[in-house]
Order: structure tokens, then sequence, then C-alpha cells
């Protein structure tokens, strides 16, 4: 959980949440719900989510009413889901340069993670969800106004919302996310469906299978050109919670087009990577 204290940022782990737990925080992290909205942007019954919001997840929401009905809401925190071995710190007095995406305290960009139900080419379901909430409470110590009010947004909403002309932050990869599928081929490094989503380089001519391999991409929107991308992505799902925690504890210079692949490395045979290095850097 991530909580504000006088000298910065500390994550504490609180307990275990599954996968269905996170998908319902990281709903209610960006606006209250009804137990039936729920279950019906889930795809689950009313039961389940019940239950949860009753038993497994009623410490971390509260009850509100709108409009005189009950709805639900996740308190303003967030638990650990980068590194389950140790906490993290933050120092308030940190500041980076992330324009155009935030601007003298301006949020002016999308967040974009795939939609947990079926949907796409693939109709894959994302498992990218839980990973949003750390990065936004990252992001969110450097802003106080937002241009849209949920501004973490499903990729299928993005698509029929006809959105993409903003500056986007897209979460996960092209099976899994459907705006980064679209932009995939256009990429100098990208994925490739032909070897099970191996990331290839155009500038190196190198093809990167690893599971845990993973792209940091910073580039012109397609959509618009006045307008960036930020792409933070892994083979799997493990990749791209990699790329996040990269990307959260770097600097770049988001004014510049980049390609970075990066790996993560399981020293000790525990299925959890201790070090991330990278294979690759190309800045424009």
């Amino acid at each position: 959980m991530i909580i504000e204290e006088n000298k910065g940022y500390v994550a504490k782990k609180v307990r275990v949440i599954d996968g269905l737990g996170r998908d319902i925080l990281y709903l209610l992290s960006n606006r209250s719900m009804s137990i039936s909205e729920i279950a019906r942007e889930l795809g689950k019954s009313e039961q389940l989510i019940s239950y949860y919001i009753n038993k497994k997840i009623i410490d971390f929401i509260e009850t509100v009413r709108v409009d005189g009905k009950v709805k639900y809401r996740a308190y303003k925190a967030y638990y650990d889901i980068i590194n389950e071995k140790e906490d993290f710190f933050y120092h308030k007095t940190e500041r980076k340069n992330l324009e155009p995406f935030i601007r003298d305290g301006f949020l002016d960009c999308i967040i974009v993670v795939g939609s947990p139900i079926p949907h796409g080419p693939f109709s894959a379901s994302s498992r990218d969800l839980h990973y949003v909430g750390f990065l936004a409470s990252y992001l969110g110590r450097f802003f106080d106004r937002t241009k849209y009010d949920d501004f973490i947004r499903l990729d299928i909403d993005v698509n029929r919302e006809n959105l993409l002309k903003e500056n986007l932050i897209l979460i996960g990869g092209p099976v899994a996310n459907y705006i980064t599928y679209r932009i995939n081929t256009s990429l100098k490094v990208r994925f490739l469906q032909e070897y099970n989503w191996d990331i290839y380089s155009d500038f190196t001519g190198k093809r990167y299978s690893d599971e845990l391999v993973s792209l940091i991409a910073n580039i012109n929107n397609p959509f618009d050109g006045e307008k960036r991308i930020v792409l933070l992505a892994g083979k799997r799902a493990l990749g791209t919670k990699i790329a996040i925690k990269y990307f959260i504890y770097n600097n770049f210079d988001l004014s510049r087009d980049f390609y970075i692949v990066i790996n993560g490395v399981d020293e000790d045979s525990d299925g959890k990577p201790e070090k991330i290095i990278e294979l690759e850097r190309y800045i424009e």
C-alpha cells in the first residue's frame, strides 16, 4: 500500500490479493461503481463480485451513495505490486521532466491498459490491470489537475471513444492491449507475432526471445503527430511489470524518440527477477 507521510511516500504490504480482487480495486480506484456495474465490466456474476466486495477486499473499499444508489470506491492507496520482497520509498522532493505527459502539475495524457474481458483480434484478456495502480500512484506525485477525470482507460474504450489523438501511456503488448496492436507494426522495435511475440529491433537486427524481455518506447503518436506515446510492454505480463518498474526508477527525455529493450534476470531461480539489464538502447 502506498502511504503518504511527511517525508515522502512509503509502500507497505498489507495482504495478498488475487487477480480478480486487483481488477476490482483497479476499477474502483477510478470511479465509484455498483456491484452490477463491476460485474458487467469484468464479465463476472454479481454473486461473485458481492463476495469479493464483502469479504476479500472489504478493507480496501468504502461504501458511498450516488443518486440514492449504493456504490463502492477504493481508498486513495495502492498496494505494492512491483516488488514482493521489499518496500519502496520515494522522496517528495524528487522531480522528473515528464513533459508533455505532465506539464506544470497538469496531467495531459491517458493511461491505456488492456481490458480484462476477451477482446481484440486474439480474444485476449489482459493481466496487466493491477500494474497500473503503482504507476498511477507514482505519477500522482507530479500533478494535481487532469485533462480527463478518468485518465486511466481500457483499450476498448479508448478505441471506441476515439481518444487516440492524445498523449498516451500504453500498458501491455499487442496481445493484451489493442492500441499497442494497432501501432506495433510501425515501431522500429516491435513484437513479432510469427515468433511467439519475440521483440525484434530494426536497428540491430536482433530478436529477443526471453520470457522476461520487455520494451520501453517513446514515439510520436501516429494518430496525431503533435502528441506522444510511451509504451511499457513485455513479451509476457511479468515483462510489462518489469518495464513499468524500470520506467519509474530511471530518467528519460520524453521529448525525443527512443527505444529501450530490457530483460529481467532471476538470479536465485525463485521465479522473480532481482535485476534488470539493458539489452539495447536507441535514442533519436
